[in-house]
């Protein structure tokens, strides 16, 4: 795409040096509006890529907290069952002991709700950085459909502008 527009401003370059008419105002215009037209797009060709990266990082992120919430539910739940399972069996044995481990138990559950509701929000934050981030994709895909069409607009001023080429006489022998 690059390539292309600087092949275009060389061809309008060469055609107006090869004339060797002077430069009109609206032709310079033309030319650092394309020249600038390049610059915008390589500009956001570069925010394409940091916005693809970021989406990358997110998504990975996303991934190890998702695997990280897995781990604690199923730490939840084997819990909750040696919870159940040891008290049914302790209870006749030794009721102290079986109430210290409990508590202590109950204080590790509370701990790991507290990290799944962590987690939670956390997950929820990430979304809604995701939809910011779909957000601002969408402005910059409307932002390359103008440029384009900024570019449409300019190649027909170009076109426009350029005087029309007359074919040289012909020398009959």
């Amino acid at each position: 795409m690059r390539t292309r527009a600087l092949g275009i401003i060389a061809v309008v370059a060469a055609f107006c040096a090869g004339c060797q008419q002077p430069e009109t105002a609206n032709e310079k215009q033309a030319r650092l509006a394309a020249a600038e037209n390049i610059e915008l797009r390589e500009q956001l060709a570069a925010r394409q890529v940091e916005t693809e990266t970021l989406r990358q990082k997110h998504t990975q992120e996303l991934q190890r907290r998702d695997e990280e919430l897995a781990k604690c539910k199923a730490r939840i739940e084997t819990l909750q069952k040696d919870v159940e399972k040891g008290i049914a069996e302790r209870v006749e044995a030794v009721t102290a002991v079986v109430t210290n481990e409990n508590a202590a138990l109950r204080k590790d559950n509370e701990s790991l709700k507290a990290d799944v509701e962590r987690l939670q929000g956390e997950k929820q934050r990430r979304q809604v950085a995701t939809r910011r981030l779909n957000a601002e994709r969408e402005k910059l895909n409307a932002e390359i459909v103008r440029l384009n069409a900024e570019i449409e607009q300019l190649k027909a001023e170009v076109e426009r502008l350029q005087p029309p080429v007359e074919p040289e006489p012909q020398e009959n022998p």
